[in-house]
């Protein structure tokens, strides 16, 4: 997502952190769509992100750690 949200609220916004369209998909095909997981995987993925933009190579890091 490299386009601002209505949401400046949100923590990402606050700490100019981007998710990558490639990230946001992977995020949602490895939670298969259940929002709960989508959190998870966001949560765990943004704990190892190196830094922003955060892309589709560190939600694969963050995977088996989400798993868990």
């Amino acid at each position: 997502m490299t386009r601002r949200t209505r949401h400046s609220s949100l923590p990402l916004n606050a700490r100019d952190v981007i998710f990558k369209q490639d990230a946001l998909d992977a995020l949602y095909q490895a939670a298969d769509g259940y929002p709960y997981f989508v959190q998870a995987y966001g949560k765990v993925t943004w704990d190892v992100a190196a830094a922003s933009p955060i892309s589709a190579a560190d939600v694969a890091v963050a995977a088996p750690e989400a798993e868990r």
